[in-house]
């Protein structure tokens, strides 16, 4: 049903409920003006999740509630997943997570995880690295890879985690690349799937 659509139920069910509070149909128009709220909210929800910059859905800086949605609580809680921009690494890590982890619309989800732009986080290793064409010696340190999160409650639109998560993962390859007449900078760790999980798990499962 279209928002407007929406809007117009519930007006008539509430003009119903002014006139006749008292009548047999009352709690049919309670119900009805009810099922019409989460309409509007539901498709305001989608509306700020699928709208906004070219770095973020705009729900991540002006997020809604959904009360349909289910609590919080023990357990799995599904969400929706948003990356800074799909070409980013960030982008990538949701096809790493457990299919019950990831919901697939609003309708079904408990969260909304806003994933920022990933950067260096707390150095794990150094190791010495020599140029194959001049014979200099560097040294590159490697770090976890950390991404800053914001994660709302749907049913309620408020935020309730807001933190900087740090992916492990391992360091040191038998080989380094970069560019020619340059010494190789900080890099980050190889993460794998379970590296990357046991990072975003706590945010899902309480």
């Amino acid at each position: 049903m279209a928002d407007s659509s929406w809007e117009k139920a519930r007006t008539r069910y509430e003009q119903l409920l002014d006139r006749y509070p008292g009548s047999d149909l009352a709690d049919r128009a309670r119900k009805g003006a009810r099922k019409a709220t989460l309409g509007i909210e539901l498709a305001n929800v989608r509306n700020l999740l699928a709208g906004g910059t070219d770095t973020q859905p705009e729900y991540c800086s002006h997020p809604a509630k959904y009360s349909g949605a289910k609590p919080v609580g023990k357990g799995t809680n599904a969400a929706l997943f948003h990356a800074p921009d799909e070409y980013s690494i960030t982008s990538d890590y949701p096809k790493r997570f457990p299919g019950s982890w990831k919901a697939g619309d609003a309708a079904d989800a408990v969260l909304v995880v806003c994933m920022g732009e990933d950067t260096y986080g707390p150095s794990v290793d150094t190791c010495p690295y020599r140029s194959e064409s001049s014979g200099s010696l560097s040294y590159v340190s490697f770090h976890k890879i950390e991404v800053p999160v914001k994660v709302y409650a749907l049913r309620t639109g408020k935020l309730i985690a807001d933190r900087k998560i740090h992916i492990s993962g391992t360091g040191c390859p038998s080989v380094v690349y970069a560019a020619e007449g340059s010494s190789p900078g900080p890099m980050y760790v190889k993460a794998s799937k379970s590296d990357i999980r046991a990072a975003f798990r706590p945010l899902v499962v309480r």
